[in-house]
């Protein structure tokens, strides 16, 4: 990697950390850049997650008092969350890198 495409990504990830503390959705912006740089999308996809992944952590602990209010609401939905989580951890595993790549834009 060169100093550009490393000053690429990181600027990238600063405005995806930026997008994903003010309204979300942040990989919006990680994915594109790391298929921009030449990463396979799968890479790109898992990369993203990772990265934007503490920002989460932040923002859970940010509104601590609200999430204990939702309390009941996380018991009802979390087995759901945890049952679609992995199926698309396996989706993902097991989807050849190239489909992957054509299908993402639209999920």
């Amino acid at each position: 990697m060169d100093v550009a495409q490393a000053g690429f990504l990181s600027a990238a990830g600063l405005v995806a950390g930026l997008v994903n503390g003010v309204a979300g959705g942040g990989s919006l912006v990680s994915f594109p850049a790391l298929l921009a740089a030449g990463y396979p999308a799968l890479g790109a996809n898992v990369t993203s997650t990772v990265a934007i992944w503490p920002g989460y952590l932040g923002g859970t602990a940010g509104f601590r008092r609200e999430v204990r209010a939702q309390q009941d609401r996380i018991r009802q939905i979390g087995l759901t969350t945890l049952v679609g989580a992995g199926c698309g951890a396996a989706l993902l595993l097991t989807t050849p890198s190239g489909f992957f790549r054509q299908v993402a834009p639209f999920l």
